[in-house]
């Protein structure tokens, strides 16, 4: 979002801009833009951790937008309706010469209905309603189940006037699997527009190696079973590394909220306390004030053992060589966009001898890892030069 919305202001300088986010309470970091609740707020809420959707206000909702899209292709009438917020949003609609679906996105859908997909989708669809130029900035899309969701997608994925791919298991599933004709263009994930952090990597050889780790939690995504045969892994290869290696464990919390399904901490203490059974040499980090601290943090490291997409992007940005467990293809996309795939492994079929393995090779090959990386990353944050001319309307 901050690389989005530098390049935005450079770009267009007395645009208004208006930001929809399902979470817009924690956005007012950023001061260049009006943050609103988006379309999905509205049936879904966040409380006590989790997210509840209203069902019972889906026609109702259905019903005023239609009216809304209605009155103002045939009468150029701009009906507000609902509370204050909804009302910011319902102009910021009208008012738009360009609708953007965010960088960083991720549409997919596990289920043969998931009312987040269907309602993330939605919110395209109204923009598109109202006669607005519609184009996707750098995000991933599928896995996508059920017929209904894939007709869905594949009708507004087709009215919008670009859409940008991340990684190329993106472009290959829209094009092939959902085979819709909008052209689409490979362009970095928005983070690797970050500059690059550099510090001294000077290293004596009494001082014990630096592994990071992010994990994520899926018993709160329902999946119990993997994620103890998960964190099993994790503690076998990190106790077995700390037994063979001079190491210290460095466990980050990545993501943190609103709801359980985006919260890392539970996973990360679990971890934190499983590990000080065997060593006094791992830390725990849990809050940080921005990316750019975390990445700081992570700059620090000899290896990150990452489970979070961004941890590969952020390491990457500093030369540490990354393990990434995927969970997600965004994952396995984004580690081929760095040509590193070989360091990735799948969260379903993770082994403990496989991840000591890869850990392993990454610390072996660590200075040509980070000379590797640091070159891939300045060429993929090159790609993002001037990326707002596919914004022309």
């Amino acid at each position: 979002m901050r690389v989005t919305l530098e390049s935005l202001r450079q770009a267009f300088p007395r645009a208004n801009i208006t930001v929809a986010a399902n979470d817009p309470e924690s956005w007012f970091q950023y001061h260049d833009a009006v943050f609103v609740g988006s379309l999905t707020r509205w049936i879904i809420h966040c409380r006590e951790e989790h997210w509840y959707a209203n069902i019972f206000a889906v026609p109702v909702y259905l019903i005023l937008l239609i009216v809304a899209i209605v009155g103002y292709r045939l009468l150029k009438i701009k009906l507000l309706f609902g509370s204050a917020e909804q009302q910011r949003l319902m102009s910021a609609y009208y008012d738009a010469d360009l609708v953007l679906s965010c960088g960083g996105g991720n549409f997919y859908a596990h289920r043969l209905i998931s009312p987040f997909f269907i309602w993330a989708v939605f919110s395209l669809g109204v923009a598109l309603c109202l006669s607005k130029h519609v184009i996707m900035l750098p995000q991933s899309i599928g896995p996508i189940a059920g017929q209904f969701q894939r007709i869905l997608a594949r009708q507004v994925f087709n009215r919008v006037k670009l859409i940008m791919h991340r990684e190329q298991l993106s472009f290959d599933f829209v094009a092939r699997d959902l085979k819709v004709k909008t052209p689409g263009i490979l362009i970095p994930d928005m983070a690797f527009g970050l500059p690059p952090i550099i510090l001294s990597r000077s290293r004596d050889n009494a001082v014990p190696l630096q592994i990071g780790v992010t994990v994520t939690d899926r018993i709160a995504q329902r999946d119990a079973v993997c994620q103890k045969v998960y964190e099993d892994t994790l503690e076998i290869v990190l106790v077995k590394l700390n037994q063979t290696r001079d190491i210290h464990i460095h466990i980050f919390v990545q993501c943190y909220g609103p709801s359980l399904v985006h919260d890392d901490r539970l996973a990360a203490q679990r971890l934190y306390e499983r590990l000080r059974r065997y060593t006094d040499r791992v830390n725990l980090w849990v809050v940080f004030s921005s990316a750019l601290a975390l990445r700081i943090a992570y700059a620090q490291m000899d290896c990150m053992i990452g489970t979070r997409m961004h941890t590969a992007i952020f390491a990457a940005s500093s030369g540490v060589p990354v393990v990434l467990i995927s969970y997600q293809p965004k994952a396995i996309g984004v580690m081929r966009m760095l040509e590193v795939s070989e360091y990735t492994s799948d969260i379903e079929t993770l082994t403990p001898e496989q991840l000591y393995d890869l850990v392993s090779r990454a610390l072996q090959n660590r200075e040509e890892l980070r000379a590797h990386l640091l070159a891939r990353y300045d060429e993929l944050r090159g790609q993002l030069d001037d990326w707002t001319r596919f914004l022309e309307i």
